[in-house]
């Protein structure tokens, strides 16, 4: 295998080294949200049933919603769509710690809980549906055509290292 530098001139170009970098991270923190509530949900329930739901409920709108995100993401400004998915899903994460301080205050039961947990593994995969079509879709705005090819293959290592790292 031979080393070429022009596969690595993409990244000279600032605007998609700090995508890189904060897809990474925000692919990341993702990924530990979402295992850290499977591992809430499975402590507090014993049951794996439980655990498969937490993903169901977030996979069936991420999937069901793909067709219609793909036409919203094409007529929309990316960024700002990126930015209106980061900020409800910062919402949702709040969402979480909240109940699980009421939780943990005794105020709610894990009923309440588990079920406030699907409720927002199910806004996620909403969030999901728009948010990943919108990351892809953007790169194509921020690097010339003729490093297309390389960027997508960095954005994808990007996002396979946080599904890595991340949970």
């Amino acid at each position: 295998m031979q080393f070429n530098k022009a596969q690595f001139q993409v990244l000279k170009i600032k605007d998609f080294r700090y995508f890189l970098i904060a897809r990474f991270l925000y692919s990341t923190a993702l990924r530990m949200v979402f295992t850290a509530s499977g591992y809430l949900v499975y402590q507090i329930t014993s049951s794996k049933l439980q655990l498969g739901y937490i993903g169901l409920s977030e996979v069936i709108p991420a999937i069901g919603l793909a067709l219609y995100a793909g036409i919203i993401v094409d007529k929309s400004n990316k960024r700002s769509l990126i930015l209106k998915c980061q900020i409800w899903y910062a919402a949702i994460c709040a969402i979480q710690v909240l109940f699980i301080y009421l939780f943990y205050k005794n105020l709610i039961s894990s009923t309440i809980l588990i079920n406030a947990f699907f409720g927002c593994m199910f806004l996620s995969g909403i969030i999901r549906a728009f948010n990943g079509p919108a990351q892809n879709a953007i790169i194509a705005q921020i690097v010339p055509k003729d490093f297309l090819i390389n960027a997508s293959t960095f954005s994808s290592m990007s996002w396979l290292a946080s599904a890595v790292f991340g949970p």
